[in-house]
């Protein structure tokens, strides 16, 4: 049976659940692990055509931004620990962009090396980082670390200086591309391959039902009978997420068990009328 024919076959074919608790628990992982990588494909064209197309460019204005930041006249020196710069301080490094800018930071960088450290002093500077003489004091979500240099190496930095660090690196950007891609793969396979772990639960409400129903059925039938009747659910969030609908509470498990309920629930002879009906 052809690999489409599954899938119309685990949205809507009492025959072919009536079949499924006989068949091999390998052959309906197979067919959900195969679907898990067709939904992966299909939901990844967005993202990796938009990342192919305009990802690598913003990360090439990234790394220019990052090259325009650092100010021309500006050259700090780190030695044994100490640093020394060759302008006038405090100095402020603004943050670069006025949307960025709130009303507690307005500047990325402060350098001050002759005012000792206060948390006062450090809030009036309105920064995410404060160079002092021995140590680069940075903000992060409120809380406040203090980076002692006396074990940093000698450096002088400057514009040229990271504009040769930015080189050294560009020769890798041609990387990132098919790595972030290959990413985007993964992850969202591992989000479909994440529900054999829902799966576990479903299958107990499936052999339930199946109980109510007097159907013979054992719990790894129902787990196999689920591996199926999770296809149409897919394809719904699928839709759903293409037109930025969230759905309805428990939607994905009441549409699995509605497909359990049309195809496997219903009474014998309805399937036997399935059976007859020309293909």
């Amino acid at each position: 049976m052809s690999f489409l024919k599954k899938i119309k076959n685990s949205i809507y074919s009492p025959t072919f659940y009536s079949g499924i608790p006989q068949k091999s628990f390998g052959s309906a992982i197979g067919y959900f692990l195969l679907l898990s990588l067709f939904l992966t494909i299909i939901q990844s064209i967005v993202p990796v055509w938009k990342f192919s197309t305009e990802g690598q460019m913003e990360i090439k204005k990234f790394v220019n931004k990052v090259t325009d930041i650092y100010p021309p006249e500006l050259e700090l020196k780190i030695q044994k620990g100490k640093v020394s710069t060759n302008v006038i301080e405090p100095y402020f490094v603004p943050l670069p962009f006025a949307k960025d800018k709130t009303e507690n930071i307005s500047n990325l960088i402060v350098i001050d090396t002759k005012t000792p450290f206060s948390i006062d002093q450090f809030n009036q500077y309105k920064t995410f980082v404060w160079i002092t003489e021995d140590s680069v004091i940075t903000r992060n979500e409120g809380k406040i670390q203090v980076n002692d240099l006396s074990k940093a190496p000698n450096t002088t930095i400057n514009r040229a200086f990271v504009v040769s660090q930015i080189n050294k690196f560009s020769p890798w950007l041609k990387f990132i591309t098919p790595l972030v891609i290959i990413g985007i793969l993964i992850g969202i396979y591992i989000m479909y391959s994440g529900r054999l772990i829902y799966l576990l639960l479903l299958a107990v409400t499936i052999w339930i039902l199946a109980k109510l129903f007097k159907k013979p059925l054992t719990y790894g039938g129902s787990y196999k009978i689920g591996l199926h009747a999770i296809t149409l659910g897919f394809f719904v969030d699928l839709l759903f997420g293409w037109i930025h609908f969230s759905g309805f509470p428990f939607m994905f498990t009441l549409i699995s068990l509605l497909v359990v309920f049309v195809n496997f629930l219903q009474t014998q002879k309805e399937a036997q009328i399935e059976q007859v009906r020309p293909s």
